[in-house]
């Protein structure tokens, strides 16, 4: 049985973290009946620093983020550990350094579609739950190999989750949110605070967007 406090994270460059990213994981976690979400922001080689924009940036964009939520906190043991960064290898360090914790390691289908792609990704569930972010409109079916991995460890009631430290795959029916942070780099391109584009206002937090601003993030389109 586990013991300490369960771990839910979300993983991704969050760059910028936005509502369309936390929105869903949020309705996630309540669904499994995890009351915090960790953000953890995936390490990048140290040649691509996405848009221009460094890793201290993404860090200080998540922690304004959390700041705002009791719900969320900022997990950054991935960019403790050397490269080159895999998810495995991440959730392994963090199964060792919380060995009685259950893990759910929250993706969304369009990940789940391409998890073959991902190294050691059969590994995945020794260290932790796959939590499924499964929207209305995700129809693309699986391959056979996928598939065969999916449905040995299918768990369809999250309760059976919570004793366990890993193993299983929980489907979580979350909204569509039609936003990327492509998007929202493109549209604050060239803008300036006083002249923020509706996008962002509607999907990032104020303190983001200030933040944004005050660094001049986003400001020359590659």
């Amino acid at each position: 049985m586990m013991h300490k406090q369960p771990v839910a994270l979300l993983g991704g460059t969050f760059n910028p973290p936005h509502k369309g990213h936390i929105g869903p994981a949020l309705e996630a976690i309540k669904d499994i009946g995890v009351s915090r979400l960790g953000l953890m922001p995936c390490k990048l080689p140290p040649h691509k620093s996405v848009n221009g924009v460094e890793e201290n940036h993404r860090i200080e964009m998540v922690q304004a983020v959390c700041r705002q939520s009791a719900s969320l906190y900022a997990e950054l043991i991935e960019l403790s550990l050397p490269s080159p960064s895999y998810t495995v290898q991440t959730l392994r360090e963090l199964r060792r350094q919380q060995p009685d914790s259950t893990v759910y390691f929250l993706i969304g289908y369009d990940s789940l579609y391409n998890l073959p792609s991902w190294h050691a990704w059969q590994q995945l569930t020794e260290y932790c739950h796959l939590v499924v972010m499964r929207r209305a409109d995700d129809d693309v079916s699986l391959s056979a190999e996928l598939t065969a991995f999916v449905n040995a460890r299918r768990e369809y009631v999250p309760d059976n989750m919570a004793d366990k430290p890993g193993g299983s795959i929980y489907f979580a029916d979350t909204t569509l949110h039609p936003v990327s942070s492509t998007a929202l780099r493109e549209a604050m391109a060239g803008t300036t605070s006083n002249e923020i584009p509706a996008l962002a206002k509607e999907w990032l937090e104020p303190q983001v967007i200030d933040y944004i601003y005050k660094h001049h993030l986003y400001q020359i389109t590659e």
